[in-house]
């Protein structure tokens, strides 16, 4: 069932209202300098992200528990703004989607879900494992509402934030979540559609198994209040639904929104995977989970 959605227009800049892009003079590697101490983290920053996962680098830690998340049907607004599609949960509604466990000492709500991609092959996620990308990368933002009343206050304090990574791989079914999101991008340029009841589920893998480690965020300005959980497996698309994503930056959009990777600076990257256990594997090694394509990254 499709979702109901209606339309409107929005705002190109961001809510900040200050410009910044993925190319040429608005470019990464500029973010830092455009607004001054305000986005210094951008340029300045230790424990940035995103970052090259190297698996024989990872710390098993038994003491990551199993994460639980909570789920239901959301209602919210989808929006593409020139940098990037988000969906933005309505507020009525973010406690249905909530995440505690595994790394997290504290409840997290999800506000917005974020979609990065590249222009063609497998250069379309922010994170890399084994120095090779994926198709692309889902982002879903939440923040500490035990500690902080909203997401603007959790994006400065400690512990404010979880990003969950899921990799995007594609398979040869197209998947439900996403068609409710592609259906409606044709068309749209730097307009939201509100849509009823979509089942976020379906861009969730069937593990138990990820990577955690302390970051930022892949976006101005960098805030480093992020614990990031990255999924050990990858959820699968078709390739009409992923060059949806692609060709819808067409125009005045850009077609590759991602940062590109970040130094570790000797942060610990951990994961619940036990390499030891026969029963367990380690889904970055090729032909277990997650495939390392011989695509070379652009």
């Amino acid at each position: 069932m499709v979702p109901e959605l209606t339309e409107h227009h929005v705002n190109p800049s961001n809510e900040l209202g200050k410009v910044w892009g993925y190319d040429s003079h608005l470019a990464p590697e500029y973010w830092g300098k455009l607004h001054g101490k305000e986005w210094d983290l951008c340029k300045s920053g230790k424990h940035q992200s995103p970052i090259a996962i190297d698996p024989s680098l990872l710390l098993f830690d038994p003491n990551l528990t199993n994460l639980h998340i909570n789920t239901a049907n959301v209602n919210g607004r989808l929006e593409t703004n020139g940098l990037d599609i988000t969906f933005s949960l309505d507020e009525d509604t973010q406690h249905l989607f909530n995440i505690t466990g595994g790394p997290l000492s504290y409840s997290y709500k999800i506000t917005d879900v974020k979609f990065h991609y590249g222009i063609k092959g497998y250069a379309g996620s922010e994170h890399k494992i084994g120095n090779r990308t994926f198709p692309a990368e889902v982002h879903m933002i939440g923040y500490n509402d035990d500690v902080y009343k909203s997401k603007p206050e959790a994006e400065i304090g400690a512990k404010g934030i979880v990003i969950i990574a899921v990799f995007l791989e594609i398979g040869s079914k197209p998947n439900y979540a996403m068609d409710e999101i592609v259906d409606h991008l044709p068309g749209m340029r730097k307009t939201e559609k509100f849509i009823n009841s979509w089942d976020l589920s379906h861009l969730l893998p069937n593990t138990d198994q990820y990577i955690t480690y302390e970051g930022s965020f892949t976006q101005p300005g960098c805030q480093e209040t992020v614990t990031w959980i990255i999924y050990n497996k990858p959820v699968y698309v078709s390739e009409n639904q992923l060059d949806l994503l692609r060709t819808h930056g067409k125009g005045d959009w850009n077609y590759k929104n991602t940062r590109p990777v970040q130094s570790i600076n000797q942060r610990a990257v951990r994961t619940n995977i036990n390499f030891k256990s026969k029963s367990r594997f380690c889904s970055m090694e090729r032909k277990v989970n997650y495939k390392v394509n011989s695509f070379l990254d652009s």
